[in-house]
């Protein structure tokens, strides 16, 4: 008797647990971009309308920076993906080397995706004064507004 009763609980709080993940999954926002997109999209910005893609290059998604809740997102979508309810696709990443015109300033500007729609962006500032920074990463936020974006 006591061995059902546990084994009721255990498989009644899996699936508790299984929804939760599943509602996260479901209920989280989509992106609105592809990876063909990014440079159209990054070349909006006013302050960044004279850029040059000095470099671009596949990297490895796992050394790109995300928050707790965007890491279980992932790891949701790949179980899901491996038990056949989900087509997860493909996770891989890019990198993008920009220079500002002819000055020395440069952006990395790596980006996550699955399939070929972008999950998350990380971007690093060379010879940028701290305020263009933030200025710029708020306007990149703006046109990104469903996608992570963070510093490295």
């Amino acid at each position: 008797m006591k061995r059902t009763l546990a084994i009721s609980t255990f498989l009644f709080l899996n699936s508790i647990l299984f929804s939760c993940l599943f509602y996260m999954y479901m209920t989280s926002e989509r992106p609105l971009y592809t990876s063909k997109d990014i440079v159209d999209e990054i070349k909006r910005l006013e302050e960044l309308s004279s850029i040059k893609i000095v470099d671009e290059h596949g990297i490895n998604s796992e050394i790109m920076f995300f928050s707790y809740e965007h890491k279980i997102k992932n790891l949701i979508r790949r179980i899901l993906d491996k038990t056949s309810l989900t087509n997860y696709g493909s996770e891989s990443g890019n990198e993008y080397r920009i220079a500002l015109g002819e000055t020395s300033k440069r952006i990395i500007f790596r980006t996550f995706i699955i399939g070929d729609h972008v999950y998350g962006i990380n971007i690093r500032f060379l010879n940028f004064e701290q305020n263009d920074q933030e200025i710029i990463f708020i306007k990149l936020s703006k046109i990104f507004r469903n996608i992570e974006i963070f510093t490295f």
